[in-house]
């Protein structure tokens, strides 16, 4: 189990609990100090630091100082251990305190241990930029700087203005060596990528024509189905209704049914085939942007009195004549 094996020593030079009975930041800070020296005890010294910590916030004292110090030291947070015992020894040194020793053999051994983070950033990146890291924002002045950092996992975000953002994950572990960072260049998001329109977003708004005359197809096909079998069956009652001699009333009235529905069935035959043949075909040439406002796109045949059938299709909508 871990100790801070001199923390007693320092808690009983450093602080009294008289002296500060009637000042409720000293008072704060003693229960603080307390709280840490217990923890440190048990060990728990990822708890303990953060109470030192405040101790010497609430009332900085040389003495809960190196407490702080030694508990970040017994914790792996070398860089803050180290930063730590140097401002204990220059203030030892300045009141003349015996503890200024120590304190500075501390820093000493710490320093080869001492691991630094080095960020590569590209001289031009966008103006504005800003970078964090674990969350806190850096000065531009110091971007550039080889920085003591305690072992462990770091984030780096980069941001810009129009820019989309970047982050980087870091690790530091290795004793004594320089981490070099390289921060890529930001890709802009406005002026560089051409804008959508909100007809990309949706493969029907792009292929409705082509759609439209599959529907003009299946339709004419239901028309041909209904009415080819109608025009079979009536010719089949005129046949019967009919010899060599003549035919009956219902005869001749079946021939004539047969005749309409038939014509009608040629006109769905039509339908189905110019239908699905110009899905087809537009379905594979449709370009994905839309044809000027009121000009028809795809075009089967400009004849306008030729027998046949024609399909236009404009950006707004969509033209079917059929004519015998």
């Amino acid at each position: 189990m871990k100790r801070v094996t001199f923390s007693t020593v320092l808690f009983f030079s450093s602080l009294s609990a008289g002296a500060y009975a009637q000042d409720a930041n000293k008072a704060a800070a003693i229960a603080a100090f307390d709280d840490a020296s217990s923890l440190a005890e048990q060990g728990n010294l990822k708890a303990a630091c953060p109470k030192f910590a405040e101790s010497q916030r609430l009332d900085p004292q040389l003495g809960t100082l190196l407490n702080l110090a030694l508990c970040l030291e017994q914790n792996g947070q070398t860089a803050s251990a180290w930063s730590a015992f140097r401002e204990a020894a220059e203030l030892a040194e300045k009141r003349g305190d015996e503890r200024q020793a120590a304190a500075q053999e501390h820093a000493t051994a710490l320093k080869p241990k001492l691991m630094r983070m080095q960020l590569d950033v590209p001289k031009d990146l966008p103006a504005g930029a800003t970078i964090q890291r674990n969350g806190a924002r850096l000065d531009q002045s110091h971007w550039a700087a080889a920085v003591y950092l305690d072992p462990g996992n770091y984030v780096i975000d980069v941001t810009a203005p129009s820019h989309k953002s970047v982050q980087v994950k870091v690790v530091l572990q290795a004793e004594g060596q320089v981490t070099s960072v390289e921060i890529p260049m930001l890709v802009a998001t406005t002026g560089t990528e051409p804008a959508e329109t909100p007809a990309e977003h949706s493969v029907l708004a792009e292929k409705w024509p082509a759609l439209a005359a599959a529907g003009v197809g299946v339709a004419g096909g239901v028309i041909w189905a209904i009415f080819g079998t109608q025009s079979l069956s009536a010719k089949a009652t005129g046949d019967k209704e009919c010899t060599a001699a003549g035919c009956s009333a219902d005869g001749v009235q079946a021939r004539s049914d047969a005749l309409a529905a038939g014509d009608i069935a040629t006109v769905g035959m039509v339908l189905t085939g110019v239908g699905l043949a110009s899905a087809t075909v537009l379905w594979f040439t449709l370009p994905w942007g839309t044809s000027e406002a009121g000009a028809p796109a795809v075009a089967l045949s400009d004849a306008r009195s030729t027998p046949g059938a024609r399909l236009g299709v404009g950006p707004t909508k969509l033209e079917l004549q059929v004519v015998f």
